[in-house]
């Protein structure tokens, strides 16, 4: 399965259920044998808050509106990479799992991306 899709940042009226859902199924599926069931079944999407982060946040999104990766972002927590970025988290739709990437971002990225961010189209390939 080939799949294009945009990196564009997320905005305060991003759709946040889909952003949720999207963290709901990733979790379901990575966890499924490294965490007890019984822990996964008490999930739901409203576990997840990710309109808490959406300044920090980058959504991967097809051309149908379709959000199919979310990571989030912040400063280094290290003085030496001083206006340099870290991914806080990336997760990406379970089907694509398997050859994600991130090759939008780049340092130094976040926090402020100046020349870390490309809106190119790109394309992974799934399972």
């Amino acid at each position: 399965m080939a799949l294009t899709y945009r990196i564009v940042r997320a905005e305060a009226d991003s759709d946040f259920g889909k952003i949720r859902q999207l963290y709901y199924e990733t979790w379901q599926s990575a966890y499924r044998d490294l965490m007890p069931a019984s822990y996964l079944q008490q999930l739901t999407p409203a576990t997840w808050r990710p309109e808490r982060r959406w300044q920090n946040m980058l959504l991967a999104m097809t051309a149908d509106g379709e959000v199919v990766g979310v990571c989030t972002f912040g400063p280094a927590r290290h003085a030496n990479y001083e206006g340099w970025g870290r991914t806080v988290f990336a997760i990406c739709s379970p089907e694509l799992s398997s050859s994600w990437h991130w090759s939008a971002i780049n340092n130094p990225g976040p926090p402020s991306l100046k020349g870390g961010l490309s809106t190119e189209l790109s394309t992974c390939s799934g399972k």
